[in-house]
């Protein structure tokens, strides 16, 4: 039964995300051999960590993502902010490890890549600090908060081509 109408943000973000039997085929082949080729000493801790900045990741890039996508009601052509968006991604296919250190909180906080790739890989060889769970659900949903707030104040300053 439903009694309230759905969140606007989600109806937009997953109406037409293309998630479909392939999507969930690919990730459970990604899953199936992540687990077969997993490290000698990596305990369920570990999994379980790597799960955790996994989400945490996913959830604090949508965010930046979808506040950059938010931009397309006031503006009208960003078709660069998707290709900017995934160069941004790109980014995280090089260890956290190698950037200079003001590059790497950038990759923190600003842009968060490094929750994604760097902090999970780091879980799964056991070699996250304590610190990192905090910083990395902190940041997450400070950006989903931050999200959700940004899309609201852009439809209530929308204004249509038509009025």
């Amino acid at each position: 039964l439903l009694l309230r109408p759905m969140n606007s943000q989600f109806l937009s973000s997953f109406m037409s995300s293309g998630i479909g039997l392939d999507t969930a085929f690919r990730l459970t082949i990604g899953f199936v051999l992540l687990f077969h080729f997993l490290p000698p000493a990596a305990t369920l801790i570990n999994v379980f960590s790597y799960f955790w900045f996994l989400v945490l990741g996913c959830i604090a890039t949508y965010s930046v993502i979808f506040m950059l996508h938010t931009l397309n009601i006031w503006l009208i052509r960003l078709d660069n902010i998707t290709h900017l968006s995934q160069t941004a991604l790109e980014t995280s296919k090089v260890p956290l490890d190698s950037w200079p250190r003001q590059v790497q909180t950038m990759l923190v906080y600003l842009f968060p890549v490094g929750i994604l790739s760097t902090y999970s890989v780091r879980a799964l060889q056991g070699k996250v600090v304590p610190i990192d769970y905090g910083v990395a659900l902190i940041v997450s949903f400070s950006l989903l908060f931050l999200s959700h707030k940004f899309w609201h104040f852009a439809l209530k300053h929308y204004s249509s081509a038509s009025s």
